[in-house]
């Protein structure tokens, strides 16, 4: 079981929130599990943008994580 610390949201700076659609879920409301690479990419990508990348300008994804 994960420590009851790990779920102060304080300690993870980044939040989204990302809606997911009727598709997503099963008949028990459950989300589909591979739609979970979907969200995590979405939050990535909001983050990216946040952090002022740009794909389309040439951004280098190294250099954004490194602080340029």
């Amino acid at each position: 079981m994960s420590d009851v610390r790990d779920l102060d949201r304080t300690r993870y700076p980044h939040w989204a929130t990302v809606p997911t659609r009727w598709s997503d879920n099963d008949q028990f409301g459950h989300v589909n599990n591979a739609v979970h690479y979907f969200v995590m990419d979405t939050v990535i990508n909001d983050w990216l943008r946040q952090h002022d990348f740009d794909v389309a300008r040439g951004d280098d994804l190294e250099a954004a994580l490194r602080g340029r």
